[in-house]
């Protein structure tokens, strides 16, 4: 049987077009089937109105706390949540060799009225001395320190079963307090996925971004000697858009002659050591190896097997807008918005995050559809009326019609949930997976609910192109 191809990439995730790349300069033989219309996945841009736009808030992490000097990255482990840190130091020279990056301004936390270093992403602390919350939190912290069972530490979070099977809310207020959990951690969660942190499965928090401190770094806070953290670093391309990341490799894919099939996928044959894909004109496509990032249940549904249910996801709502840099009055890069009277949960300027002057600044606001529906703002000129509303409420601009809307995207699988119906049904999604489709290599982590962050992408992209040899 003819085997033109070494390796199938199906998809348009990053992990695909860095092997492929890495692979293609070693000579072998590769084809990228992607029936999408971007390329990087999550990390793709859009065009709009003449202007690039980010799929939300998407950057470069470089901060790392468990770093080595490792370069093999042979050695990573995808199972093992954030193992990618101990490669940052490769994954940022990677990352170099293609586009130019230039470190974010610290990302900002609004609450009532006023602008902190952010608490979310960031680990600042600022924020805990604002009046409403300087008063109660020391003293639910103390009551915890005599309470709170040792199990149920932040510092077992990786360790613990407790924070497998028990809910962030129930960890987050043993070790943050009732105050700040409610006021600031929880309201965010709310706003980003229309439901309660008592969803969510605390080893999972950092999929929807939401942190877990030690209670006696947050009690130092309010002592002559508060403990700091190191400070998380962000970094964004100075071309002004996240997508030049997956431009710039598949131009460099171009220039090495690697075969792409921009079409539809009708069947999947799968062995041990060979894969054939049919394609919607018929096409069959042959390799030796098989790499898979589209979705899953495509997969899952061919088997056969009985698999009807449905994952519980964040309905995303995107609104692109653009500003006169003349007119806008607030200065952030990123900015986190857990009060609950501004019904977007998050806002990034990416012309601050790239250090550009461009006259028309561009903003992407990033909504729960559920949350937004839970405001009767059903109507779509309501919605924006509100959000122009709000950019006034929060000192962005002083008139709603500075702000030039230019486009909105609605994700309606946006985010999977870490919910414990949704974790149920991942296992039983990788038992089906592996036992048809022994041949294929799954680039997407079930166990991190296929949150991978851009770094897991990058060093996953160069573990398949270095086992290959």
């Amino acid at each position: 049987m003819n085997t033109p191809f070494d390796f199938l990439f199906a998809g348009n995730n990053l992990t695909s077009l860095v092997a492929a790349l890495e692979l293609a300069k070693k000579g072998r033989k590769v084809a990228l089937i992607n029936p999408l219309p971007t390329w990087g996945g999550h990390f793709s841009s859009f065009d709009l109105d003449g202007f690039k736009f980010d799929p939300g808030s998407v950057s470069h992490e470089l901060t790392s706390y468990n770093h080595s000097d490792n370069m093999n990255p042979a050695d990573y482990n995808p199972a093992k949540r954030n193992d990618w840190g101990r490669f940052v130091s490769l994954i940022e020279d990677y990352t170099r060799s293609h586009l130019s990056l230039r470190r974010i301004d610290t990302p900002q936390t609004f609450f009532e009225g006023k602008c902190y270093n952010d608490i979310i992403m960031g680990n600042h602390f600022d924020i805990l001395h604002h009046p409403s919350l300087s008063q109660m939190i020391p003293f639910e912290l103390e009551r915890l320190q005599h309470v709170e069972p040792e199990f149920a530490h932040a510092r077992h979070k990786n360790a613990s079963s407790f924070f497998q099977i028990n809910s962030y809310e129930i960890l987050s207020e043993l070790n943050h307090g009732t105050t700040l959990h409610r006021c600031i951690f929880d309201s965010f969660y709310k706003k980003l996925t229309g439901l309660s942190s008592n969803s969510l499965i605390a080893k999972y928090h950092r999929v929807v971004w939401l942190p877990f401190f030690y209670p006696e770094t947050l009690l130092s806070q309010f002592t002559n000697t508060p403990q700091e953290l190191p400070p998380t670093h962000f970094f964004y391309p100075e071309e002004g858009y996240i997508g030049v990341l997956g431009d710039t490799i598949v131009e460099k894919l171009c220039r090495l002659k690697v075969s792409f099939f921009r079409e539809s996928i009708e069947r999947v044959e799968a062995q041990e050591d060979f894969s054939a894909i049919r394609l919607s004109s018929g096409n069959l496509v042959q390799g030796k190896q098989l790499v898979w990032s589209l979705s899953h249940r495509q997969l899952v549904m061919s088997s056969g097997e009985q698999f009807h249910n449905s994952y519980q996801n964040a309905a995303l709502l995107l609104v692109f807008l653009t500003i006169p840099a003349s007119r806008l009055l607030k200065s952030f890069t990123i900015l986190f918005v857990p009060d609950l009277n501004v019904i977007f949960y998050r806002v990034t300027n990416q012309t601050r995050c790239a250090g550009l002057e461009e006259q028309e600044e561009r903003l992407v606001v990033e909504l729960n559809a559920d949350w937004v529906s839970n405001l009767q703002l059903d109507d779509r000129h309501e919605m924006i009326l509100r959000l122009q509303q709000d950019f006034v409420f929060l000192g962005i601009v002083a008139e709603m019609y500075d702000i030039k809307i230019r486009g909105v995207k609605s994700l309606s699988n946006g985010l999977m949930l870490p919910t414990p119906e949704n974790y149920t049904l991942l296992e039983k999604e990788r038992d089906i997976l592996a036992e048809h489709y022994p041949g294929v290599h799954f680039t997407k982590n079930v166990d991190a609910f296929f949150a991978d962050t851009l770094n897991d992408q990058l060093i996953k992209g160069l573990k398949i192109a270095a086992l290959a040899g």
